[in-house]
């Protein structure tokens, strides 16, 4: 069977198929959201937290992490208070050459429904805790966009 369901109300619907013989049936409830979404929130799922409010919105979350020297190689989270930079955290050497500790600070937060991370070098011990750009940053940006649904940055 085919067929065209339009003039959705906003919210949820049940959509029911009959076959011709009126034997046979199917239903389904279809959600329909408004234009301005959203669709699917995934604010708690990537760490930022209960939306707070019907437009997927979040609070700010700033992070930092360091490539261990350690065997494992990964990337570990730099808990607060940061005093003091840890014994096993390795260094890496940027495009221009300057060899700085390999701390990357990751904010996280939303915009149009969207979550987004934006990470970049930063060693949070040398600007008192205000951003502003680190030695480690070589003033270059990479970003990349795709559809609207699972945009997500995940540490294991």
């Amino acid at each position: 069977m085919i067929g065209k369901v339009s003039d959705l109300v906003v919210g949820e619907s049940r959509i029911v198929a009959i076959d011709e013989s009126e034997q046979t049936q199917a239903s389904i409830i279809l959600v329909n959201y408004p234009i301005t979404g959203p669709v699917i929130c995934h604010t708690e799922r990537l760490g930022l937290g209960a939306p707070l409010g019907a437009n997927c919105s979040a609070l700010t979350k700033v992070s930092y992490y360091y490539k261990s020297t350690d065997s494992d190689g990964e990337f570990k989270l730099l808990y607060e208070p940061i005093t003091a930079l840890p014994v096993h955290l390795a260094n890496t050497t940027t495009s221009t050459g300057e060899t700085v500790p390999y701390i990357d600070r990751v904010e996280a937060g939303t915009i149009n429904r969207v979550v987004y991370r934006i990470a970049v070098p930063d060693n949070p011990l040398d600007n008192e805790r205000d951003w502003s750009p680190d030695a480690g940053w070589n003033n270059r940006l990479l970003f990349s966009f795709s559809g609207g649904c699972s945009i997500s940055w995940k540490k294991s």
